[in-house]
């Protein structure tokens, strides 16, 4: 009996290591010596937790990053991800645009007005949409990685004049079978649980799972990545957004998008299946695919050149 009951906890802490990853969060770098060349070549100073702005809206108090002048562009953080994720793309990106890196309900230093939140995508797209009128803009560009694809495929399909152009990373939105763990998280009491007990060094090993190179996760960037997760509305989110995913209604919303959309993958993608990117192509009816060799679910951090290019030449369209 003890035993058995050994092996069932080491079956639960593997479980538990991989949860995050699944979850599409995807905090990677790319090899140490091509981050420290990007940082030395764009002169910009990584962003802390104590950097950027604030602005309240009905449903939260949000906080964003902000840089550049030009057509302004919103970035999403995929799921359990903050701002913070869209270091090394956001120079690049500022140089002709005016940037808006937001964490979403659920993650970074935003907090939570409303207590009856819901997670569901279109909770989710209403709250960007007030984080858009509330800094003031009435058309935009879009930006989202992994989990928060689908929340900016139900923003684009639902308020299409509101929308300039649509970049999706290693999105989830097609309504395919989820993986064990996804489905773990999605389970009543489990996912509840999961987040419960999660330590950082869980966290940790569930993000290597999202990198195409694990070992550039050192101990400080697993610090800058875990500290807002201690939040209690944070860690709600981990498993109630999935939970409350209709995969199935943002799938068929994707047809029905008008802005022209540049779909990025990484071609060793472990969180989303690449095979998932043609697919999605075809659905979306003015998509761009540009698939990216070397790079993992976090293809922004793996490769943030490559992906400055691809989003430099399709901005500028």
């Amino acid at each position: 009996m003890a035993n058995d009951r050994t092996l069932r906890r080491h079956r639960w802490s593997r479980a538990l290591s991989t949860i995050v990853a699944l979850l599409s969060v995807s905090v990677a770098m790319p090899s140490a010596a091509s981050h420290a060349d990007s940082s030395v070549d764009r002169g910009v100073q990584s962003p802390t937790l104590d950097d950027g702005q604030f602005v309240d809206t009905a449903v939260a108090r949000f906080h964003y990053l902000k840089a550049g002048e030009g057509p302004p562009i919103v970035l999403l953080p995929g799921g359990t991800l903050w701002s913070y994720t869209y270091r090394d793309i956001i120079a690049a990106l500022a140089t002709d645009h005016t940037v808006y890196a937001v964490d979403l309900p659920g993650s970074g230093c935003t907090t939570l007005h409303d207590p009856d939140f819901g997670y569901d995508v279109r909770a989710m797209a209403e709250s960007l949409r007030q984080f858009i009128s509330a800094i003031g803009l009435a058309r935009v560009s879009v930006l989202a990685h992994s989990l928060s694809g689908s929340v900016a495929v139900d923003f684009a399909a639902r308020y299409p004049s509101e929308v300039d152009q649509l970049v999706l990373i290693s999105p989830l939105v097609l309504d395919t079978e989820l993986n064990v763990n996804m489905r773990l998280m999605r389970t009543p009491g489990l996912g509840e649980l999961a987040t419960r007990v999660m330590t950082e060094d869980i966290y940790a090993a569930g993000l290597r799972g999202a990198y195409a190179h694990p070992e550039t996760l050192t101990k400080e960037l697993a610090d800058t990545y875990w500290i807002p997760q201690s939040h209690a509305d944070n860690r709600t989110a981990m498993w109630k957004q999935p939970r409350n995913l209709d995969l199935a209604e943002v799938q068929r919303e994707a047809g029905t998008i008008r802005a022209r959309t540049l779909i990025l993958w990484g071609e060793l993608d472990s969180v989303v299946s690449p095979s998932q990117a043609q697919p999605l192509a075809q659905l979306i009816p003015r998509a761009t695919l540009r698939m990216l060799a070397g790079a993992g679910h976090n293809a922004h951090e793996d490769d943030p050149a490559a992906v400055d290019a691809e989003l430099t030449a399709f901005l500028d369209h």
